[in-house]
């Protein structure tokens, strides 16, 4: 199931990912798009302008008059051959330079006769007059008494954008048209280029975008992952948890169980010894019962912050030289040896005492569980820098090194001679610290013993 859960998890933030990115890229595309249709706008709206502006500056009487005095093809074969022509082309060669075009503009009549156009006065050097255009786009006549704009179109001399204006007599008559151009591919040429640099920008920044994406959902996906695999751990150790505190109690039960049952069936013949025997035993039991229940609570509190810090000063040498001699005589009973390195002038600590010496209580009773007949436990005091530190270290049976980081969690176990601990003491003491904020660390190995040190700063 859970590497079901976090193949699925892997697959949706690559599909997530793929997504963004072509999302983006589909944008970027849009907006591109956008960019080029919005700059051809624009140029189409600057060359209308210019056309409207030199309809104004164009005498259509004058016109008029150059169609009717030269009716054929070429009649004026340079600019300077007729004063009223190089009248009107100094107006719309001005008008070129002064908007940086890079095409003529140029004026064009309409012959009713012949169904084409014919072109008239131009910016140009040479003259072009009365050379005919067949292949003009329909917009050309249709809009030809109003005027107009064409959007990129084709004819024989390449694709365009255009502006024309009607050119009009003093009778208000439409005697031609006024047309300014501008060659597709030199204006894509500059859209393009003044759009590259926004468009590099929008990749730049969509780049970024895509990689912080990435990394946040790659992150999410490795949280995710660990947070499956911790709740599959969790899981794991509420079965043993189970399994510890059922043993734990079943056992102590069992024996208070059958004490008392016996007491009651033997009532009349048992001896006085022997029922003070087995109350004893059955009072021992009992109290293994307060204590991992007790224990359990405890823990219970502590991690859900329910338990409040007492913090007061006190002499940490002195709780630690009565923590010691509680646990004389176990020790005593294991032919363990306690040696106590505890100068007795060290400067007071400020912390919880009570919680405190449920730690010094808790190591102290791992040491002696673990430590075999003949060896030694030391108990050392110290300082160090602004802490007083306390060292437990004994030569016992050692933790492993694929064990030993896993020893502060809750619920881990490990064998104690014939029976196994609900692994609650060092999972108290670890709470215990954290909720001071104190430092503590543990090395250890096999058949060499375990050291814990942890520290307090001095009041």
């Amino acid at each position: 199931m859970l590497k079901r859960i976090l193949s699925y998890s892997k697959n949706v933030f690559a599909i997530t990912y793929i997504s963004v990115v072509l999302v983006a890229t589909i944008l970027i595309i849009n907006n591109y798009q956008q960019q080029l249709r919005l700059y051809e706008r624009q140029e189409l709206s600057r060359l209308d302008g210019i056309a409207t502006t030199l309809v104004l500056q164009i005498d259509g009487d004058l016109m008029d008059s150059l169609y009717l005095r030269y009716p054929q093809k070429d009649d004026i074969p340079y600019n300077e051959y007729d004063s009223s022509y190089m009248r009107i082309h100094d107006i719309l060669h001005n008008t070129k330079d002064a908007n940086n075009l890079g095409t003529q503009i140029y004026t064009m009549m309409y012959s009713w006769s012949d169904s084409l156009f014919c072109f008239g006065i131009s910016s140009a050097d040479e003259p072009f007059w009365r050379h005919t255009y067949t292949d003009f786009p329909p917009e050309l006549l249709d809009q030809y008494e109003v005027g107009g704009v064409l959007p990129s179109y084709s004819d024989t001399n390449g694709t365009w954008l255009s502006a024309f204006k009607p050119i009009r007599n003093s009778k208000e008559h439409v005697v031609g048209i006024v047309q300014v151009d501008e060659r597709f591919d030199s204006f894509i040429t500059q859209a393009r280029k003044s759009i590259f640099s926004n468009t590099l920008i929008s990749l730049i920044v969509t780049s970024l975008i895509a990689v912080a994406i990435y990394l946040l959902l790659r992150t999410f996906y490795r949280i995710q992952s660990k947070l499956d695999a911790e709740k599959h751990e969790i899981e794991q150790l509420r079965i043993e948890l189970f399994a510890n505190v059922s043993h734990d109690l079943r056992t102590p039960l069992a024996s208070i169980q059958g004490y008392l049952e016996t007491v009651l069936m033997k009532r009349d013949s048992i001896s006085s010894e022997k029922l003070e025997k087995y109350l004893a035993i059955s009072l021992h039991n009992t109290e293994k019962l307060k204590n991992l229940v007790d224990e359990l609570f405890e823990l219970s509190k502590l991690q859900s912050k329910e338990r409040k810090i007492n913090r007061e000063h006190f002499s940490l040498s002195e709780l630690t030289i009565d923590v010691v001699a509680n646990h004389r005589l176990t020790a005593a009973s294991k032919n363990v040896d306690l040696i106590e390195h505890i100068p007795r002038d060290l400067p007071m600590v400020f912390a919880d005492l009570a919680l405190i010496d449920r730690v010094l209580n808790n190591l102290l009773s791992n040491a002696v569980k673990f430590t075999h007949d003949g060896q030694k436990i030391t108990i050392e005091l110290k300082v160090i820098g602004s802490d007083i530190c306390i060292t437990i270290a004994d030569n016992g049976i050692g933790i492993s090194e694929e064990d030993l980081p896993k020893i502060f969690d809750r619920f881990h176990t490990r064998p104690a001679g014939n029976s196994v601990g609900t692994g609650l003491g060092l999972a108290i003491v670890k709470s215990i610290l954290e909720l001071h904020g104190f430092k503590y660390d543990v090395q250890s190995a096999i058949g060499k013993g375990t050291t814990f040190m942890f520290c307090l700063p001095k009041a």
